[in-house]
């Protein structure tokens, strides 16, 4: 099912959970979370080259990654090129809400950058 951004997740300590984002031609995306300030929920990110719907699982993509954002003060960012990109929101250390926020930089106007689809939890 398709969904748009923003969105929001709940996780505890340990825990994670997994989203599919296309990002188009001529636009980067912004990926960024806010958590609660005292908590250390991590961005992670690998370039999916296979097909919609085919991200590796969670622990996967935490041991094996392309691009990685450490939370600071509850917060953390990645930039994605174009391509289809498996992201995993880690919350290593305190539990929550964490808002899950995607802006598209396009250099020329294109559409909204779509959540594709969203794993269960670890």
């Amino acid at each position: 099912d398709m969904m748009e951004f923003p969105k929001d997740f709940n996780l505890w300590e340990g825990s994670a959970t997994m989203f599919e984002i296309g990002v188009y031609s001529s636009c980067d995306s912004q990926i960024r979370i806010v958590s609660p300030y005292e908590s250390s929920f991590d961005l992670y990110a690998v370039k999916n080259n296979g097909t919609p719907g085919s991200c590796p699982s969670n622990l996967d993509v935490l041991s094996h990654y392309d691009k990685v954002s450490y939370s600071n003060r509850g917060r953390a960012g990645l930039n994605l090129e174009e391509g289809l990109w498996c992201v995993v929101v880690h919350a290593r250390t305190g539990s929550g809400s964490v808002y899950v926020t995607a802006d598209n930089d396009c250099k020329i106007s294109g559409p909204k950058t779509p959540l594709i689809s969203h794993s269960k939890f670890i």
